[in-house]
């Protein structure tokens, strides 16, 4: 539904009590009638269907609420986080190696932009003179992030062609193109070097 699926316990706890009730009963009426079989598993599951069921129609009604009385901005990040797939990195394990490990910081800004929350502690403005704001962090050529992404794709395909060509080098493409222009490094990077 959006959330971080951290449940409220007072509020859950009855129904909670009432789909144990329902989901044990066969069972309870295999023990009272002092029946040393256990009931048949298709019945339990059935059980258990049917209060899974149950559940995904409270939490939409739940999750409908809010919707009711949010502002645009909002009900479109509200949309963004119920995706399928969209919680993944919220219960994905952090893992160093895979890029998963998130600083508190970066925890907190992801929730931040998940939820349409205000960023603290950010520039006011951006390194061309424009005012600092996610959107234009995202489209800015000078901030990073535009170079960012094409930087986490070219080490993906380095590390991937890395796997078939051993003498391979990245390097970044701002300076790639100063030293271009430049006639001495032209025929060093042509010569020895595969580019990305």
């Amino acid at each position: 539904m959006g959330g971080l699926g951290v449940a409220n316990p007072s509020s859950d706890a009855n129904f909670d009590y009432t789909s144990s009730v329902k989901v044990t009963a066969p069972l309870v009426e295999q023990i009272v009638a002092q029946v040393h079989q256990l009931p048949e598993d298709f019945l339990i599951r059935s059980i258990q269907q049917e209060v899974k069921a149950e559940r995904a129609k409270n939490l939409e009604k739940r999750a409908e609420r809010p919707k009711e009385v949010a502002p645009q901005k909002t009900l479109r990040a509200l949309d963004l986080a119920t995706e399928k797939g969209s919680s993944m990195w919220l219960t994905s394990l952090p893992l160093k190696e895979m890029g998963f490990n998130l600083n508190q910081r970066e925890f907190r800004d992801g929730l931040s932009l998940r939820y349409d929350w205000s960023i603290t502690n950010i520039p006011s403005t951006c390194l061309c003179g424009e005012p600092f704001t996610i959107d234009h962090a995202m489209i800015c050529m000078r901030g990073g992030f535009v170079i960012q992404r094409h930087n986490e794709v070219r080490d993906l395909d380095a590390e991937l062609l890395n796997m078939v060509c051993k003498h391979l080098t990245t390097f970044n493409t701002y300076i790639a193109l100063i030293r271009m222009r430049s006639k001495r490094f032209t025929s060093i990077v042509l010569q020895y070097h595969l580019e990305i």
